[in-house]
């Protein structure tokens, strides 16, 4: 499986958006919950990817390590911690991917990829965890991102943790981001085997479909 062109968090927000639309064109609802069980599946794979690397390096699975080790760079200037003690609380009124979605007219259906993916990767990282999406900015509804961390507190003795941990990491390492070729490669491959095995060869010509568009229309080969 190969990836060629400018990759970026663009090209994977148009990918997945064309084919849920894709999918909802063709399969219906049937096509929703493939696209749906695709995203718990993506997540999830991430989720535990991060939850590895913590282990291997003799850390906790708790917030710190999670922004540590997260693996996907976060395209947006507007986030805001608004609560840090007994719980945290997240706010991001801004998203790259939503502006993608908006520009391009997708935002339906790229809406489904906001409503599994980060509840995947904290299930991932740690099935124990509690973690509550109160909203997002692509449902419609609200003006921002509002993700609860239950079980987690952010003190300054806990900020000072995290800037020396990430130090440490990035020192070890050289970061945790993975390229965004690798994560449109991992979610075609996800896809891919989603749609092959729900919806034969019919789900496999969908996936085609929308390869061709984006070669096309956006200039980006995956295959």
């Amino acid at each position: 499986m190969e990836v060629h062109g400018n990759i970026d968090h663009r090209s994977i927000a148009i990918f997945f958006a064309l084919t849920a639309k894709e999918a909802h064109e063709n399969f219906n609802e049937a096509g929703k919950n493939a696209i749906l069980s695709a995203v718990c599946k993506f997540g999830q794979k991430r989720g535990k990817r991060i939850s590895e690397k913590a282990r291997e390096d003799g850390y906790p699975l708790d917030f710190k390590s999670f922004l540590t080790y997260r693996d996907m760079k976060i395209v947006s200037r507007k986030i805001k911690m608004t609560k840090r003690t007994p719980h945290i609380e997240v706010m991001i009124s801004q998203c790259g991917w939503c502006d993608v979605w908006k520009q391009e007219n997708l935002m339906e259906f790229g809406k489904l990829y906001c409503q599994e993916i980060d509840s995947a990767i904290m299930k991932g990282f740690n099935p124990q965890s509690r973690f509550i999406t109160k909203g997002f900015l692509s449902d419609g509804k609200s003006n921002c991102c509002h993700f609860i961390y239950l079980d987690e507190v952010f003190r300054l003795a806990d900020i000072v943790k995290f800037i020396f941990i990430k130090r440490k990491v990035y020192k070890k390492h050289g970061g945790s981001l993975a390229p965004y070729q690798y994560h449109l490669k991992e979610l075609l491959s996800i896809l891919q085997e989603e749609f092959k095995q729900k919806f034969g060869k019919a789900g496999v010509e969908a996936i085609q479909r929308v390869q061709k568009k984006c070669f096309e229309q956006y200039g980006y080969v995956c295959e």
